[in-house]
């Protein structure tokens, strides 16, 4: 999905005086942290390592020695054909020396952009709906995850699960009368009656609920209102071809 249809602000330009070939963006926090993911993904499929320890890496040839076949004339003789096997992959393609360019770059680049975002975040603060104090939008997502987590989750929502129930099992008594030996069966009723006050745990339950989703949208809104610029190297969306051929003239 390309980033740029996800914009609030639904600007992408080229501005001048930007460096050649960079493209100016209009970020904000959340469109910017779609664009270090597209990067992330980039990195790993340029980075080297598994099938890619030889594939690429060495030039592999196969020569079929064809002038050793013995046709029993002279008027029939045949020359060694060589021929270079290339890797499938369309990257493993690419000469290991422009490819780890490719990679240094892309790193770079999503070291740059991750490091705006961090700055920007670092100004975005908010008044928590859960305990009043104002924090920053970290701090809130950490807030938030916990109360949801430790309390709502593993808490509230399991308190809300007990319920009562009545089972009735069958047992066997041995009894010995007139010095003789019977098994009489009995009924016995297994009863569970929940220690829990429902009502009360629903109450704490839809209070926390209201105050973490009121908390869950003020942090969206903050991180989608925070715009910042950014001079993008790459692609805003998945693309080797596109990253290959910045590289591959």
């Amino acid at each position: 999905m390309c980033i740029r249809n996800l914009l609030l602000s639904k600007k992408c330009c080229q501005k001048n005086g930007n460096k050649k070939g960079m493209i100016r963006m209009e970020f904000n926090i959340k469109s910017a942290g779609q664009y270090s993911n597209v990067l992330s993904v980039m990195i790993s499929r340029f980075q080297f390592g598994g099938n890619d320890v030889a594939e690429g890496l060495v030039k592999k040839t196969e020569t079929s020695l064809l002038s050793r076949i013995v046709t029993g004339t002279d008027t029939l003789k045949f020359e060694d054909e060589v021929e270079e096997i290339k890797p499938e992959r369309k990257i493993s393609q690419i000469d290991p020396m422009v490819r780890i360019k490719i990679l240094e770059d892309l790193v770079t680049e999503k070291n740059k952009i991750d490091y705006e975002i961090n700055k920007k975040k670092s100004t975005l603060n908010i008044k928590s709906p859960i305990t009043g104090e104002t924090i920053n939008v970290d701090l809130a997502k950490k807030e938030n995850a916990l109360y949801k987590n430790a309390l709502m989750d593993n808490g509230y929502k399991e308190l809300l699960d007990v319920n009562d129930s009545e089972r009735k099992v069958i047992k066997n008594k041995e009894l010995k009368i007139d010095d003789q030996k019977i098994v009489a069966e009995y009924p016995v009723i297994i009863k569970t009656e929940s220690k829990v006050d429902s009502g009360v745990i629903n109450e704490k339950y839809a209070e926390l609920y209201n105050k973490t989703q009121e908390e869950s949208n003020l942090i969206d809104s903050a991180l989608s209102g925070a715009f910042f610029h950014f001079d993008c190297k790459f692609p805003t969306y998945y693309s080797e071809e596109k990253i290959i051929a910045m590289y591959i003239k």
